[in-house]
Parts: structure tokens; sequence; C-alpha cells
């Protein structure tokens, strides 16, 4: 069966009888009432003789609208459908709202007059609802800054608007067809957190700047950040200059001052150099703007000795180049009443104020000890020392001044003369042989030499021969020890170590220079210590057992060094902790959740930190200064060697260890690099360093 079409329904059967029977069934009217005529083979359309107009109403799925989907014509003697008819069927389905009476009346007038069918004519309309608005910002700075200057855009001042809300709107309900109310999509809206710097107006609506500097925008939170740096020991303190701003106004120098004394700066501010900047008009990068007044450290006490203090290590022999050992010029000869030294008193220095207006202390000269001994008169200021006898002059132990008479041995301290120990200066023109014990206050000449003896000497040692022990004796002097060679002994000095040719399986140790340049001049095996340097011809030999020398450090200075650095690690861990605690209070402060006994221990800590932060930096330069202290004031510490390096010499400078792998067959220092604390050998040639 085909579609209904109008009034009229086409259908297939045998005969015109059948179709009329079918026809009748399908329009619901009796076959008496309808007209059958063919209309193809085996197709009949079948027709009311009289049948009233009809229509069908749908109300669509969302309410929105109904629509009559068909409206037909009468036929013969039926009834046309009225604008009433299509009103009651309406009122049925409960449609009450957006009611088109005209499109009504009109359709039904249009079937009416042209007896044809009309179809999806809509005769009711709901009302949509209207959505809100969401919120939306308008930026007065960055790329919607009315200052298009690449560097100006970002820059603000104290006052400056620099975004502006629209809030979110509700919308506007709609109505179905049916009279139901349709609800609307309210507007979304946009939070913008005020960060630090960042003040927002009374409704909520505007974000002002508080303070000179760049604005940033992060995860929803608008701040100011503040343009003022500091350097780490708190003498100078730099900012960005940007005369005009993102808002196209000028940089007030008031403006400036407020963003410095935000930061703390309050010392040495340069008012003068920030207006010249802003009167040029021209964006200045990282200008100075205030510097601290340095501390002056006081100067060290000093003793000028009227003597010759620093003993020689012989006289050069013009013509064959080699040094005369018989030649000391080590005794001082004085008359009572003679001059030997002047002292000159430390100042305390003078305190400096950094550019947050703290003090900045002053570290006050170190004083020097004038210690006198036996024979010498203090003045009474305590600067001048005077020679109380005739005699000769010399320093003693840790460099106090005395004045001794000389004794002098005109053969060997042996049997014939036992053990000696006296007060002065102590001449000996033979031997000190072994097993015998010499102890002097002053200063020991030896015409001869020492075997394996025990020698302790409060001024120099002066050996023109050799020193050959069989290790168990020990020679200590506070002074220098000077020797033609030494083999198998064991030698302390409080100054230089000094040997015409070779130190062999021997335990030297000198707080001064230990130096073995004339002759040979090699070092093989035992431990030799000096506190100054080292300069040798050669170091180890392959057949020897192995050569350690050090330099640069003794026990006392690897102990203070050692606490110095448990005090770092102190302030170490109390500066983690407190920028723990700064890092969660600052958290707080920016969301202004901080309560004000936090933002009073916020303030603390701030200040505590700086402060442990200046600690810090003074201890680091202390141990450093402490770590170099064995330098000579000429040049560093360094272990210098003239010929060649053997394989297994182990070299140490002030605690860095460095093992020789490998021959080294040409001349050069070891150094140590301050920049890596690594040893290095720096070879004379080529000037290239090895280094672990």
């Amino acid at each position: 069966m085909t579609p209904r079409s109008g009034t009229s329904v086409t259908v297939g059967a045998p005969d015109a009888e059948g179709a009329r029977k079918e026809g009748a069934r399908l329009l619901g009217v009796a076959p008496e009432q309808v007209t059958v005529e063919p209309s193809g083979e085996g197709a009949y359309t079948v027709t009311p003789r009289s049948a009233p107009g009809q229509f069908e109403i749908r109300v669509r799925e969302d309410k929105m609208a109904a629509v009559i989907e068909i409206i037909t014509p009468a036929m013969g003697d039926g009834e046309a459908v009225t604008a009433g008819d299509i009103e009651k069927a309406l009122s049925e389905q409960k449609v009450t709202f957006g009611i088109d009476g005209e499109a009504i009346r009109q359709v039904v007038a249009q079937v009416a007059a042209t007896g044809e069918a009309r179809k999806g004519v809509t005769v009711a309309v709901g009302k949509p609802p209207v959505p809100g608005c969401d919120a939306q910002f308008e930026w007065h700075m960055g790329e919607a800054a009315a200052n298009k200057h690449p560097q100006a855009r970002g820059f603000v001042r104290p006052g400056q608007v620099l975004a502006v809300k629209t809030p979110a709107t509700h919308g506007k309900e709609g109505r179905s067809v049916l009279g139901e109310e349709v609800p609307c999509e309210a507007g979304q809206d946009k939070e913008l957190i005020a960060g630090e710097y960042v003040t927002v107006s009374a409704d909520g609506a505007a974000f002002v700047s508080a303070l000179y500097g760049t604005v940033e925008v992060t995860g929803g939170t608008i701040s100011v950040n503040s343009c003022v740096r500091t350097s780490d020991d708190a003498l100078s303190a730099w900012i960005t200059l940007c005369p005009r701003l993102s808002d196209n106004t000028a940089l007030a120098l008031a403006d400036v001052l407020a963003a410095l004394d935000q930061a703390g700066v309050a010392h040495g501010v340069k008012k003068d150099a920030i207006a010249a900047v802003l009167a040029r008009g021209k964006p200045v990068q990282e200008i100075v703007v205030a510097e601290g007044t340095p501390a002056q450290d006081g100067m060290d006490a000093s003793i000028a000795f009227k003597f010759q203090a620093a003993r020689s290590a012989g006289a050069l022999n013009e013509e064959t180049g080699r040094m005369d050992y018989r030649e000391r010029g080590t005794l001082q000869n004085v008359r009572a009443g003679d001059l030997v030294a002047v002292k000159t008193p430390a100042t305390a220095g003078k305190d400096g104020v950094d550019v947050f207006g703290s003090a900045i202390s002053a570290t006050p000269g170190k004083d020097a000890t004038l210690t006198v001994g036996e024979n010498v008169t203090v003045s009474d200021d305590g600067l001048n020392c005077t020679a109380g006898i005739d005699g000769v002059v010399t320093l003693v132990g840790e460099g106090t001044i005395s004045v001794f008479e000389c004794y002098e041995v005109s053969g060997d301290v042996d049997y014939s003369t036992g053990n000696l120990a006296m007060d002065g200066t102590l001449v000996v023109q033979g031997w000190i042989r072994s097993g015998f014990t010499v102890r002097a206050r002053g200063d020991l000449c030896v015409g001869g030499g020492m075997e394996d003896a025990n020698v302790e000497v409060g001024g120099n040692i002066d050996v023109r021969g050799g020193i050959v022990g069989n290790k168990t004796g020990r020679i200590c002097a506070a002074g220098d020890i000077r020797a033609r060679f030494v083999e198998s002994a064991h030698l302390q000095a409080e100054g230089d170590v000094i040997v015409g040719d070779s130190i062999v399986h021997s335990m030297v140790s000198a707080e001064g220079r230990v130096e073995a340049t004339e002759g040979k001049g090699r070092v093989i095996g035992g431990t030799t210590t000096a506190g100054k340097g080292i300069d040798v011809n050669e170091l180890g030999s392959g057949a020897a057992p192995r050569t350690i020398v050090n330099a640069g450090a003794d026990a006392r200075a690897l102990e203070q060094i050692a606490s110095l650095e448990k005090e770092l690690q102190l302030y170490g861990r109390n500066k983690r902790k407190m920028g723990l605690a700064l890092a969660s209070l600052g958290r707080k402060a920016k969301q202004r959740t901080i309560a004000d006994r936090e933002a009073g221990a916020f303030a603390k800590l701030v200040k505590v930190r700086r402060e442990a932060a200046l600690k810090e930096a003074k201890l680091a330069r202390y141990r450093n200064s402490l770590g170099l202290a064995a330098q000579d004031q000429a040049e560093p510490v360094a272990i210098s060697v003239k010929r060649a390096v053997h394989e297994g010499t182990v070299v140490t400078l002030m605690g860095h260890r460095f093992l020789v792998k490998e021959d080294i067959d040409e001349g050069g220092r070891f150094m140590l690099d301050t920049k890596e604390w690594a040893v290095k050998y720096m070879v004379q040639s080529k000037q290239e360093g090895a280094s672990t």
C-alpha cells in the first residue's frame, strides 16, 4: 500500500470491487461512500465521495515549537477544518505559550481556498533561554599596555591599574510552548588572585600595583616583582630604571625610593644618580643605586728587628758559582744598650655599614707579641727592646729575643765532654758523637758533623759537615738547621732546613722551607715536611723505598680548618631550615592568610637569614685564608724540582695528595690549584700540568 495522499488512497487489488473494499477500510468509511478509478495495472485510486477536512499536530521534542504536520481540505459535503479546531487541539496537547493565531488562520484559509493540503506549518513557538556571559579581564599591561616599548610594557608603579574585571552575567530564562520555564546557562566566573605587592579595589574589579616593579601573571595569580637586587655582601644594590611605564606615565623618584625602602635598602642611596636617569628618559639596566660603606680592617702589629733575623745559607763564591758554607754570618753581635727590635702596634680598624643599614664589623689588626728573653730590656711603652749585655742576639723559640754569651768546644762532644746544656750560643769545632745529648738556648754551630745524637737548640743549628744518624736520635731547632748532607736522621726545625747535598732515608720537618739544591740535591726515601715549600734537584729513586714529601700545612693548621668546616656545616643546616620556614610563610603572605604573629616571625627570619649568610661568607673567607696561611707572601706554597721526579713519590700540598705514577724527567713545580683544589705538576719547559 502506498502512503496516503490528501483524502485519496492508492491500493493494489485484482479488481475494482476489491479496491473499493480495501480503500474504504483505509479511509474509514463504508464501501458505498467511495469512488474507484484505475490508476495503473493492478492499481486503483479510491476517493471518498464526502469527507471532512483533517489535520495532525506534533509538539517538538524540545517543546519549543508546535507544528501542523498536515491539514487537508474537506471532500464533498464534509466539514472543513477551522481555526478553532486547531486551537482546541493545541489546548488538548497543553500548548499554551507562543501560539501564532495569524498563522493558524492563514493556513486554514489557504487550504479552503486551494483545496490542497498543507504540511509543516509552525503554529506555536517557545522563547529560548539567553545564556550568560563569562567573566572577562581587561589588561592594562603586557601586550595590552599603552606603552608598546618591549621593555616598558612590563613595568608598573604604585597606584597603577593592572587589570579590570567584568563579572560574569546570569543570563535569561526561556519558556516552552507548554508554558514551562526553560533554564538558562549562567556565564562562568574567572578568578584572579592578588599576589605580592598587588591590591584589589573595594568592588573587587580593579587590581592595582603597590610597588614599582615588573608584573608577573602565573597560575591565576598576578604579582609585582621588585626590581631591587643586592650583592651577597650587602654592600651594593642595583635596580632597573624604566622612566616611561606600561601605561605611558612617568616614573617618579618617590616610587623608586619606596621600592628601595621596601627592600630594606636604607643606606648609601644615590638619589642624584636615580634622578639623572629618570630625567634622561631612557631605560637603564641594573644601575647601582646604593652603596654601603665597607669596614676598614685594622692593620696588624709588626715587629722590626734591628739585627739580621733571617740567616744566610752561605756566601756565594764568585769564581766557582757555589755556596761557601764556611761563611755563614749567623752570629749577630750587639753591645749593651743597642736597639734590637721595635714594635708597631695594631690598629682597631673602622666599622662599615651595608645598604640595609646594618653595621659591618671591622676586623681589628692582630697583635704581635714582642717577647723578650734573657739580657733584653723593654721600654715602658712596650715598643722598644735594647740589649742588656754585650753578646750574641738571637730569636729563641716562638720569636723570643735574647742576648747570649757564646761557649766554644774545641774538639768533639764525646766522652771527654759528656752531655752539654747551656743558656747561650754553643760552638763545637769537631763532631757531636752518637748517643750524646746537646741542649742550647741559643744557636749551635758544629764545625765537623753530627752522628746519631739528641740535640735540642733554642736558636739555629749550623753543621759544616753532614748529619748521619741511625734513626734513634732527634735533632730539634727553634730556628733553622743547616748541614752538608742528611742520612738516616730525624730533624725538626721551626725555621728552615737547608741541606747542601742530599737527604736520604730521613724524617725531616720544617715550619719554614726545606732546600737541597747543591751537589746532587736529592731527597730519597723517608718523609720530608715543610710549611712554606720545598726546593730540591731530584725527588725519589727507583731503587729506594717510597719517598714522601709534604708542604703547606701542619697538624695544627689542619685541625683549625676542620674546626671551621664544622661551624660552616652548622650554619648550612640552620640556613636550610630557615629557608623551608621562609618558603612556607612566604606562600601564606602571598595568599594573604598569614597571621600577625606569623608575619612578625617572617620578618625576623628574613633578618636572621641575612645575618647567617653574612656570617657564613665571613667564615668561608676565614677558612680559605687559613687554608692558604702556609703560602709565602711572595708566591704560593710549592714543591720545586730542578731535574726529575721518580715513580712512587707521594706529594702532599695543603692536605691534597698526589701519587707520581711514572717518572717525570723534567724540572717543574708541584702546586695546589685553589680553584679545583688539586695538586698539579707544572713542567718548566712546556708549562703543562698533571693533577689528581
